[in-house]
């Protein structure tokens, strides 16, 4: 998600100037105050003014945000994050080819039916590789390049790559 802000804050019975980061999977405090929200933990996500207000548990939390930013905010707090099939781009109508082993992991889930053995039938290739410098070159030979990069899980991150 990636947004920033430094802003005036409450947080239960706290009160100071904080440093906000909105990242993919919590919001962060940084400040007077030290605080990792989990997105998941939040709800009650409302607008009042230039505040973004929320609860957080049982903590309810308020940032004094500038302009239309509070309602930026709340728009991506209350839009899940797309799933990994979307991040790539695969579906029904969109199949993949698979280089490498993706067994167990949350990759083969989000291939999970989408994917041919002919890579004539495919829109997609997925290959999984130790080394990304080798995968880029190998790419960029072929005449691709590099358009997008996703986390899989913890352990595993996703390039998307498209003919020049």
């Amino acid at each position: 998600m990636g947004r920033e802000a430094r802003c005036a804050c409450r947080c239960g019975a706290e009160a100071g100037e904080v440093k906000a980061l909105l990242e993919t999977e919590e919001v962060i405090l940084r400040g007077t105050m030290k605080r990792r929200i989990p997105i998941a933990s939040i709800t009650d996500i409302r607008v009042a003014g230039e505040a973004l207000r929320f609860t957080a548990g049982v903590e309810a939390v308020v940032l004094e945000l500038r302009g239309a930013e509070a309602g930026r905010w709340a728009a991506k707090l209350a839009t899940p994050p797309p799933s990994l099939r979307q991040k790539l781009g695969v579906g029904p109508d969109c199949l993949a080819i698979v280089v490498g082993k993706i067994d167990g992991t949350p990759l083969a889930m989000a291939l999970e039916g989408v994917c041919a053995e002919a890579q004539a039938a495919t829109r997609v290739m997925v290959a999984v590789v130790e080394y990304e410098a080798d995968l880029r070159a190998v790419m960029r030979g072929d005449g691709f390049i590099d358009t997008k990069i996703a986390a899989v899980s913890t352990d595993l991150s996703a390039m998307r790559y498209i003919r020049r």
